[in-house]
């Protein structure tokens, strides 16, 4: 089982986002001032902080004779990198405000994955008869997001700004119990849907140049409780049985932080 500490990651989060306009500011000459109101697309990359708290189970019982139980109530986290295009409008009121729409899609995946140890029992002694493994994973995947920002110009060149949203990422979901010395003794399950969700956060935007722009951003991503459920029941007679389930929920959620450099189409229009 992988765990991240939640601390640590704001740090870092937290160290990227007051290191990039330092970066950005770095970069001479700047623009005069200039009206932010654009079109801009723009491509970039950065790294995701994903948490998932579990909740799972698994159970098989085998023609009334062995039955195996597994169970998680685990808080999961790991991290990853992902990759970015985006595309939006800008538009300028006044000498200092800046309002805009924007939409993204991020390409990446942030693994996580939990393990325990079970027992295959028999049901009529309850006798301990082989040990089992329980097995469960969680991926986020790929991911959009449409949402608007509102953003103050610090500096003709420099615009601070919040944003949020609404997202969807693509979740997958897998679990598996088994015997360690019967592998036929098994039940394993897979998930993948979309899910939605929705997005706040923050950042700063530096213009390079007239028509070149680098912001740094970071943004908290919740996609609300997922629930999966898979069962096999199959009665073959009066003696025969077998039933197995799984089941799987969690809340998801997912820090990220991005740097996005952007071409901008008809500044100062």
């Amino acid at each position: 089982m992988k765990k991240l500490n939640s601390s640590v990651a704001l740090t870092a989060l937290a160290a990227f986002f007051l290191a990039a306009p330092a970066v950005a500011a770095d970069i001479e000459p700047m623009p005069e001032a200039a009206d932010w109101t654009a079109f801009h697309v723009g491509i970039g990359g950065g790294g995701n902080f994903g948490f998932v708290k579990e909740d799972s189970n698994s159970f098989i019982n085998d023609n009334n004779d062995f039955f195996t139980f597994g169970e998680h109530h685990s808080d999961l986290g790991d991290a990853g990198l992902f990759g970015t295009i985006e595309a939006g409008f800008d538009y300028q009121i006044g000498s200092s405000v800046v309002v805009g729409l924007l939409a993204n899609y991020d390409f990446g995946k942030t693994k996580m994955d939990n393990q325990s140890n079970s027992l295959v029992i028999e049901n009529v002694n309850n006798n301990v008869i082989d040990n089992a493994t329980y097995e469960t994973k969680w991926e986020i995947g790929d991911s959009w997001a449409v949402g608007g920002r509102l953003g103050f110009l610090a500096m003709d060149n420099a615009l601070v700004y919040v944003l949020g949203g609404y997202t969807e990422a693509k979740v997958k979901s897998e679990s598996s119990i088994s015997g360690d010395n019967n592998p036929g003794f098994a039940f394993d399950t897979s998930d993948s849907a979309w899910e939605d969700g929705w997005f706040v956060g923050g950042g700063i935007e530096a213009l390079l140049t007239d028509n070149i722009s680098l912001k740094a951003e970071y943004r908290y991503n919740d996609y609300g409780s997922i629930k999966r459920n898979d069962e096999i029941d199959v009665s073959g007679g009066e003696q025969e049985f077998f039933f197995a389930n799984s089941n799987q929920e969690a809340d998801v959620t997912v820090h990220s932080v991005r740097a996005v450099l952007s071409y901008r189409f008809g500044l100062g229009l």
